[in-house]
């Protein structure tokens, strides 16, 4: 499969990591797997989602719309303050990310587009320590 899922941190950290060619089939396919179980997607508060190492990421704007409709559905069950950090390397897979980010607006989640790895989980991990930290 082009995207793999893993999840991380009893379910609170996941990610998904794009190697190869990404249609709109293997985005979904990942989107559903990720949400497959309730109570692990209620823990969720934070996602990666890598395509810096992807070849192609060939998603139209219909996939980044289902996507976005997958994403507002889970939003519904998880607490509020879920970070999402998308990694490209390719300025079309940028503007997916940006689209993307339009239409999941309403997940209510703060969401960014990275061009660097580890400053997107750097990101990730200084919104996971102030969500804890709120939490507590």
């Amino acid at each position: 499969m082009p995207v793999d899922f893993s999840s991380h941190r009893d379910s609170t950290y996941v990610c998904l990591t794009g190697h190869g060619d990404i249609l709109d089939a293997e985005l979904i396919a990942a989107l559903q797997l990720m949400y497959a179980n309730e109570e692990d997607t209620k823990r969720h508060r934070c996602a990666l989602m890598d395509f810096s190492r992807s070849s192609n990421v060939d998603v139209s704007s219909e996939g980044i719309r289902e996507a976005a409709r997958l994403n507002l559905a889970a939003s519904k069950l998880m607490a509020p303050g879920v970070a999402v950090a998308i990694v490209v390397s390719k300025p079309l897979t940028y503007g997916l990310g940006r689209m993307w980010q339009s239409y999941a607006e309403n997940t209510g989640w703060t969401t960014s587009v990275f061009e660097d790895l580890d400053e997107a989980k750097s990101w990730l991990e200084g919104s996971l320590e102030q969500g804890l930290e709120e939490t507590d």
